[in-house]
Order: structure tokens, then C-alpha cells, then sequence
């Protein structure tokens, strides 16, 4: 059953300034009757005219529906508040303060879901039309339905409606011509660096149609460029940003800084970007400093990530826990595994709690220095945060695959065969580096015991 066009009703609210004065009035009126000690039914209000709450019988419910629309789920709280942002949410509003004079949206939670719904469940080959003709939406409910469509995986189904309704966006019933909608769109397609052609496809065509972009706009098409490996039209798009009255923020230079990484790791040019974002003055957050770090880290230079890591600290910057793992790959990539305790032991006293890529990384660094010891004192640090933070802390099949890596060559065998037997307890299944780096580590050992008759050399057989 498609659903047809949406009953409209209207409703009109007072103006900020009025209901403040209405509760002024009520305040002054309450004070008077308290002094003079005077019976309700015997004061006179006929000048101050007190709002009176409706009672029980004539107002509806906490959970009461938009005048006007007979479905559930419409908040006429949260409609009021939407028309008078100015007004706090405990002020009192007379019912009788509101008047039929503008429109409310009566297309509901429920019926947008059923909208998404059959949008998501089309064939391919079927316009949206199908689903859409007869309704008439506004933009907070044309968003909606984007949302759920892209939470539900089907972006591409997402965009083809919203293209169906910008044809039809003559007739009034879909209100498209709006920049937010344009970003939330490119938003989608942005995530992922196969999809960022599209993301710049819906830019361009947002300009086209004469919608100018907002400085959000113009970063997530940064973000969407630079993603895409494409430098020049990373640069291209910050060049336009220029030429216009929006100034850059924080937010347009880590897009420039990632870029720089995906385009190249080229680091020098980030350091360059990140200092001009310096001399503009503007504050670098934790997301610039992250960039920068894993910029360099991934460039090979991490010292120059480690100086930006201990900048960051020197500003103040709150420091989370992503940028304390990017220190940590960093020393793990110098093989510096006491410096990298070391920014662990911080990210602890600072009350950051470490996650898995915390201890990934820092098993990483304890592998490649020879540090079996310690890698396993991390491990047994890792099970214990396991329980009470499950799902954020916990063993992967990269921990397993280091620790049996560090293990096998500090010549801990009894050891590898735990970790592996561990491994499978947990039901986490190895891949290929698990079967040569387990294979290789037992064929060593055998060849150094000589033992035909050794668990070891029959678990071997096994591989």
C-alpha cells in the first residue's frame, strides 16, 4: 500500500518575547496573591490574564500527537520547541497561545521507516517513483530517510531517490534545494576511498544547480579528494575555498594533512600544511596532531612523529587514545620499545583507557626488539583489561600472531605451543602468517632437538 500525500494542519506559536512576558506576568501575579493573602476566586485578573495549565481531561498526553495528525509517534513538545528554540523547555506555553496558521510536518517516524523500507527493498532496475509519487516531504524528513537507507548499506538506492526527488523538486513536494542535504550525501559516499568519485560527482552537481556549499561542504570534498588518491583536485577544491568568503578551519587542514598521506606520504608537505594552519591561527586539535603523526609514522620518519607527539603534549591538547597508539606504532616502527613502554605508561596516569590496538601495537614493538618477556607481561595486562571492558579490550588474531612470533624467537617453544593451542580454544581461527610463522618457529626447534618422539614434532605433522 503506498502512502499517499500527507494531511497538513497548521499551528502557530507565540514569539519568544510574548511568552517571556506571559511568565513575567504570572510570576508578578502569584507574588501579589501570596501577599495579600486574597482567595483565588476572589482576585481579579482581568488585566493579567494568568495562563492556566489545561487540565487532565482537555490536554493530551506527555506523548501527545501534532494537531491534525492521526498517526502515532509525532511529538507536539518536540514541534514546539522547534518553533520557539529560544524558549527554555520547562517555560510555561498556554494551549491556548496556539493558533492554526503554520504548516506541520505530519509524515511520522513510523511512516518515514516504511518509506525507507520499500525504497531499500526495490530491485535495481525500479525507479523510486514507485515508492515516492503522491508524497510530499521536507528536508528533515527527506534526511531521515537517507540516514536509514545508508545505515541499512544501500547508498547507492539512496542517491537515486534523491536524484527522482530533485527532478521533481518544481512541483514543491520535496524540498531538495538545501546544502545540508547535498554534504549528508557526500558524507555517505566519502567513507570509503572506492566511493569518493561519487562524493565529488554530488559536489559538483551541487554547484550546478546553484546551492552553494558551506565551509562542511567544502571539506568533506576535500576529504573526498584526498581519500581518492587525487592530489590535484584536493588542491583544486581548496583553491575554490579561498576564492570564496569562508575561511579554512581545523577541520580543512587534517583533510589536507590525510591527503598528504594518502596521495603519497608526502610528510615534508604535510609539516608545511600544518605549520601554515599554525601561522593562520588556528588551534590544531588532537585529530591534527594524529594526522600528522601517522602521516610521518607511515613515511618512515618517527621521530618526526614522536617531536609532533611530544608538541601536542607541550599544548595541552588532550591527548585520546588513538594518538597514544600512533606514538606507539611509531616507536614500533624505529624499534624504540622503551620509549614505546614509555608512552603507554602515560596513557595509563593519564586515565586513558588502552585498547586493543594499544596492545597490538605495543606487543608489536616488544616482538621486534627480542623483548619476549615483556610482550608477555603485556598479554597477561591485555586479559585482565578483557573482563571488564569486553568488545574494546580484548586478544585478536594479531596478538596471537605476534606473541607467537616473539615467543619462537627468544626460543620459547613450550610457550608457542600455548599461545597457539589458546588461539584455538578461543575459537580464533589462524591465517596464512600464522601457519608460517608456527611452522617455522617448530621446524627451528626440531631441528635443534632431534627428538622423533617430541610433542612438538608431532604437532608439527599436523600443520
Amino acid at each position: 500500500m503506498r502512502l499517499g500525500a500527507p494531511r497538513e494542519s497548521t499551528v502557530t506559536v507565540q514569539s519568544p518575547a510574548s511568552v517571556t512576558k506571559l511568565h513575567r506576568a504570572t510570576s508578578i501575579l502569584t507574588q501579589h496573591r501570596k501577599q495579600s493573602h486574597v482567595k483565588s476566586n476572589q482576585t481579579n485578573v482581568s488585566e493579567l490574564q494568568r495562563p492556566r495549565r489545561p487540565t487532565q481531561a482537555s490536554r493530551p498526553p506527555q506523548t501527545r500527537q501534532v494537531p491534525g495528525s492521526d498517526t502515532p509517534g509525532a511529538q507536539l513538545d518536540t514541534w514546539v520547541q522547534e518553533q520557539v528554540p529560544n524558549v527554555a523547555r520547562d517555560a510555561p506555553v498556554s494551549w491556548s497561545d496556539i493558533e492554526v496558521n503554520a504548516q506541520v510536518p505530519t509524515h511520522t517516524p513510523v511512516d518515514l521507516l516504511k518509506l525507507a523500507k520499500q525504497l531499500a527493498d526495490l530491485p535495481a532496475t525500479t525507479a523510486p517513483s514507485v515508492v515516492l509519487e503522491g508524497s510530499s516531504l521536507k528536508r528533515r524528513q527527506i534526511m531521515r530517510i537517507l540516514s536509514y537507507l545508508d545505515k541499512w548499506g544501500h547508498r547507492m538506492k539512496a542517491l537515486r531517490a534523491f536524484e527522482w526527488m530533485e527532478k521533481q523538486n518544481t512541483s514543491d513536494n520535496f524540498d531538495t534545494h538545501d546544502t545540508f542535504l547535498y554534504t549528508r550525501l557526500m558524507t555517505m559516499f566519502s567513507r570509503r576511498s572506492s566511493d569518493c568519485s561519487d562524493a565529488l560527482q554530488i559536489f559538483e552537481s551541487m554547484q550546478r544547480r546553484g546551492i552553494k556549499p558551506d565551509l562542511v561542504a567544502y571539506n568533506t570534498a576535500i576529504n573526498a579528494a584526498g581519500k581518492s588518491g587525487n592530489w590535484d583536485k584536493t588542491m583544486q577544491i581548496f583553491e575554490a575555498l579561498q576564492e570564496t568568503k569562508l575561511k579554512p578551519d581545523v577541520w580543512t587542514f587534517t583533510s589536507l594533512i590525510n591527503a598528504c598521506q594518502t596521495c603519497g606520504n608526502d610528510w615534508q608537505s604535510g609539516l608545511e600544511i600544518f605549520d601554515d594552519m599554525d601561522f593562520q591561527g588556528i588551534i590544531p586539535n588532537v585529530h591534527a596532531y594524529t594526522s600528522l603523526m601517522s602521516l610521518c609514522q607511515r613515511a618512515g620518519q618517527w621521530q618526526k612523529a614522536m617531536q609532533v607527539f611530544r608538541r601536542m603534549e607541550a599544548a595541552n591538547v588532550t591527548v585520546d587514545v588513538i594518538a597514544y597508539n600512533s606514538a606507539i606504532a611509531a616507536c614500533a616502527k624505529g624499534g624504540d620499545w622503551e620509549q614505546a613502554w614509555a608512552v603507554f605508561s602515560s596513557m595509563r596516569r593519564a586515565g586513558v583507557q588502552p585498547n586493543t590496538v594499544s596492545y597490538n601495537s605495543l606487543l608489536s614493538v616488544c616482538e621486534r626488539c627480542g623483548q619476549a618477556e615483556r610482550a608477555l607481561e603485556v598479554f597477561r595486562s591485555m586479559e585482565r583489561e578483557a573482563g571488564p571492558t569486553p568488545g574494546y579490550t580484548g586478544s585478536s588474531l594479531v596478538t596471537y600472531n605476534t606473541l607467537i612470533s616473539a615467543c619462537g624467537k627468544a626460543g620459547m617453544y613450550d610457550q608457542v605451543q600455548s599461545m597457539y593451542a589458546e588461539m584455538q580454544a578461543k575459537g580464533i581461527n589462524g591465517d596464512v602468517f600464522t601457519m608460517l610463522v608456527f611452522g617455522k618457529r617448530l621446524r627451528k626447534h626440531c631441528r635443534e632437538c632431534k627428538q622423533t618422539g617430541c610433542n612438538l614434532t608431532q604437532l608439527l605433522t599436523m600443520l
